[in-house]
């Protein structure tokens, strides 16, 4: 395709729904996920009520009956402690409840501990299984052991029962898997005091391949992440009785030496456990969770990871604990207002408000509406186990906190609960300035950037005949990847040597999009992206260098954005 300065302009309509299932995002067949967030008496302890499950939270007076809650907690001084976390997260994802669980062990002369941990009967886990983690490791409690076990998934010797993941040392600290069979430590330092983003997945592959896996993840603060897969012929499928212990091998109930030495010394922010093996973009996904700008609640049929309106106030603050977001609007409490800081660059933009339904009295509806800062959107009636949209246009938002207001207005239902929801659809990375000093040079950082990540440093700032590619990673919920329509936007500023422009092309999900001869210096290159080539989860932009490699050259980027269109439709390619 040839391109022309200021001219060319393509139609394109692409009309193809995909016809699947689809997702709200990657937690939302989690088996557990603990947020560790919730001490309502202030007394900084984690008493047994307090360390629930997110997916089934359920009322203050009763948790939800389907959660992997702890079934009983131990430690010196009663079990571990809540402490108030800083903004360290690693990958970008959100601080879960800006609070985390303090794991101490106390130490009785170098041999005997009574390690903080809790239990969880009612978790069994065995084949595939995937855990993501937020974690302080802070060293190890006693020398006399280099072993800190995070998570025990009812580990039995002689039965071959379970495994051990957490942080050992034969040389140096680093994460290890554990079992009768086999163990695995990763080549990679953790350092103690700094946060990291953690995933362990062990795949059972024995019905499909001759081989299991286990992979791990590390994503230091400050940092970039770590990757190691090693293979091995046996990965328990038996599950044990006991469940799951959190924070040690062991969970004593006075000070005892062996197992209880191997605790785990740190803070957790959240922990969540799937019983099957996240892929790779799905654990980055996780990582860096909610997408861009919100994402509140899980998609899984009921309201209980979130809280009764009549406990809790109308505002609400994305990083804030889910027990204090509204579960629903009614006649009585009509309002839920997310109280959203954003930057100029994220303001600028237009998204989509979703909203996922959950329940309603019987057989009737309710009217809602949305209302954004001073403006007050369509009022739209929902019954139970609907969509509803509603498109925030650029301009919008402001630069500074925005309210986004859902509000119930009459019924006949005197409530609408829900299941989730989000604002969501748009990014940019890079300023939209001719520079590129906010990208570090091609060849430094790995092809493959996801957007939730806070480091621009890792994004390379140009394709070269040495380093062909630049992958730009986002996901979408299956809703709106489904619906909409939507527009990428990127800038070339700089290209060479000797001033010589280079063919380049861009595709989405290893489809090709448009393919270019030489541009010149300042073009503008817009493309649409149809939702039938659109997916939920994951998606990827490859902008990938054309030229022969025996010509040298590059093609240096501005900024990389995503816009979201205000109604499912073709669309128009510009370059200007």
């Amino acid at each position: 395709m040839t391109t022309k300065s200021n001219a060319l302009i393509f139609l394109i309509a692409w009309g193809t729904l995909i016809a699947a299932s689809v997702r709200g995002g990657v937690y939302d067949d989690c088996v557990a996920w603990w947020h560790f967030d919730y001490d309502p008496d202030t007394d900084n302890r984690a008493d047994l009520d307090e360390i629930r499950d997110q997916r089934d939270w359920g009322t203050t007076a009763t948790k939800g009956s389907s959660g992997k809650h702890a079934t009983a907690i131990r430690g010196a001084s009663g079990g571990p402690q809540w402490i108030d976390t800083p903004e360290a997260t690693p990958a970008g994802g959100q601080n879960y409840g800006r609070k985390s669980m303090l794991f101490q062990t106390a130490v009785q002369s170098q041999t005997n501990c009574w390690p903080d941990t809790f239990l969880v009967s009612n978790l069994q886990l065995a084949g595939d299984v995937t855990l993501v983690t937020r974690f302080r490791w802070d060293g190890y409690p006693t020398e006399l052991e280099k072993t800190s076990w995070l998570f025990n998934t009812g580990m039995e010797w002689n039965k071959y029962f379970g495994w051990l993941f957490g942080v050992s040392s034969n040389t140096y600290p680093r994460l290890m898997f554990y079992s009768q069979k086999n163990s695995y430590q990763m080549d990679v330092p953790v350092t103690p005091g700094i946060w990291y983003d953690v995933a362990l997945v062990v795949k059972d592959n024995s019905v499909t391949e001759p081989t299991d896996t286990v992979e791990f993840y590390l994503w230091p603060q400050n940092g970039a992440l770590s990757y190691r897969k090693y293979t091995t012929a046996a990965i328990t499928n038996a599950i044990g009785t006991m469940g799951c212990i959190v924070g040690c091998e062991a969970s004593p109930t006075s000070y005892t030496g062996g197992n209880a030495r191997k605790s785990f010394k740190g803070a957790v922010n959240h922990l969540a456990v799937w019983n099957r093996a996240l892929s790779s973009v799905e654990v980055n996904e996780a990582f860096g969770s909610p997408q861009p700008l919100f994402h509140i609640g899980l998609k899984n049929n009921r309201s209980e990871d979130l809280r009764i309106e009549s406990e809790t106030d109308s505002d609400y603050l994305p990083g804030d604990p889910w027990h204090t977001m509204r579960r629903a609007v009614t006649a009585g409490s009509p309002k839920a207002t997310i109280k959203l800081p954003l930057n100029a660059r994220q303001a600028a933009l237009g998204y989509f408000f979703h909203l996922r339904t959950q329940s309603a009295e019987a057989g009737k509806s309710a009217d809602l509406r949305l209302i954004v800062n001073a403006v007050t959107n369509a009022t739209r009636t929902a019954v139970a186990g609907q969509d509803l949209f509603w498109h925030i246009a650029p301009g919008s938002l402001v630069d500074g906190t925005n309210s986004v207001t859902l509000q119930y207005v009459s019924g006949p239902s005197s409530y609408m609960s829900f299941d989730w929801l989000e604002l969501a659809g748009s990014w940019q990375v890079g300023y939209d300035d001719n520079n590129q000093a906010e990208f570090i040079v091609e060849g430094s950082a790995p092809d493959d950037f996801f957007v939730t990540n806070p480091n621009w440093q890792q994004l390379e700032r140009a394709i070269s005949s040495g380093d062909t590619n630049v992958n730009v990673h986002f996901c979408l919920s299956g809703e709106l990847a489904e619906k909409y329509d939507f527009v990428y936007t990127t800038r070339i500023i700089s290209q060479g040597n000797g001033g010589t422009n280079h063919a380049f092309s861009v595709d989405l999900n290893q489809t090709t999009l448009a393919s270019f001869d030489p541009v010149p210096d300042g073009t503008l290159v817009t493309l649409p992206l149809s939702r039938g080539l659109l997916q939920k989860g994951n998606n990827m932009i490859k902008i990938r260098y054309d030229e022969d490699p025996a010509i040298g050259g590059y093609l240096q980027f501005d900024f990389h954005r995503l816009e979201i269109l205000p109604f499912p439709r073709g669309s128009v390619l510009l370059l200007n």
